[in-house]
C-alpha cells in the first residue's frame, strides 16, 4: 500500500511555498505603501506655509527665503531698527511686515535699494505696517518692484513710511497694485530730476492709491 505521507508532505509544502509568497507579496505592498505615505508627508510638509518672526539683528533675508521654500507667509520684523547694509530681495506669496502700528523700523546708511524683487514677475507681494529710512543717494531707495519680462502681479503695499532715500517707492512693471495709507516724504535725488520721486509708478495697470501722504521730494 502506497502512504499519503509524501504526498502530504508534498501538499503542505506547496501550501507553506504559496503562504511564503502572499506573505513576502503582502509585505512589499505594505512597505511600498508606508515609503509613498512617507514621501507625501514630507513633501506636504515641506510646502506648507510658514510664517517667521525676525529680531532686530537677524538675518531677513533668510528668513524671507525659508518662507518662501515653504510656499509662502508672513515675515514679521519685531519692534525695533533693523540695520541692513545689502538689499532685502522680497519674492513671490510672502508678507513682508512690521510687528505692530509702524513699530518695526528698516535702516540703512548705505546707497542701497533697500527692499527690491527677487526675480521678474512676482505675484502676491504685500509690505506693511513698516517705517523705512534710508540715504538720498543716486542708486538708493525705500522700495523697488521692477520687471522686465513678465508683470508683477498682486503688489500691495499698506502703512508704509519711506523716508529719505534716493528714489522713495518705484514700481514698473505690475499689475493690480494697491498702496494704501502710507507716507512718502523727502525722497528724491537732485541729479534725477523728474525720475527719482516719492512715488514712481511705470507700466502698472489697475494701480490704485489712496490715503496716502506724499511730501517735500528732494528732486
Amino acid at each position: 500500500m502506497t502512504s499519503a505521507w509524501p504526498k502530504l508532505i508534498h501538499l503542505e509544502g506547496i501550501l507553506i511555498m504559496n503562504a511564503c509568497k502572499r506573505f513576502i507579496t503582502d509585505y512589499s505592498k505594505c512597505v511600498f505603501q508606508i515609503l509613498t505615505i512617507g514621501i507625501l508627508m514630507s513633501f506636504t510638509t515641506k510646502t506648507q506655509a510658514e510664517n517667521r518672526s525676525v529680531s532686530p539683528g537677524e538675518n531677513i533675508q533668510l528668513a524671507i527665503d525659508d518662507v518662501s521654500v515653504s510656499g509662502g507667509g508672513i515675515v514679521t520684523l519685531k519692534a525695533g531698527t533693523h540695520h541692513i547694509s545689502e538689499p532685502v530681495k522680497i519674492k513671490s506669496n510672502v508678507t513682508l511686515q512690521g510687528e505692530g502700528t509702524l513699530a518695526s523700523t528698516l535702516k540703512t546708511d548705505s546707497n542701497i535699494k533697500m527692499i527690491e524683487e527677487h526675480d521678474n514677475g512676482l505675484v502676491n507681494v504685500t509690505i506693511q505696517n513698516l517705517k523705512i529710512i534710508g540715504t538720498n543717494a543716486s542708486h538708493s531707495g525705500g522700495i523697488q518692484l521692477a520687471s522686465y519680462k513678465t508683470d508683477h502681479d498682486n503688489i500691495k503695499v499698506l502703512g508704509v513710511h519711506v523716508f529719505e532715500t534716493g528714489w522713495g517707492v518705484h514700481i514698473k512693471g505690475a499689475k493690480n497694485v494697491i498702496i494704501d495709507r502710507c507716507n512718502f516724504s523727502r525722497n528724491g535725488y537732485a541729479g534725477k530730476l523728474k525720475f527719482a520721486h516719492n512715488l514712481y509708478l511705470r507700466r502698472c495697470y489697475g494701480a490704485t492709491v489712496s490715503n496716502s501722504i506724499f511730501n517735500n521730494s528732494i528732486s
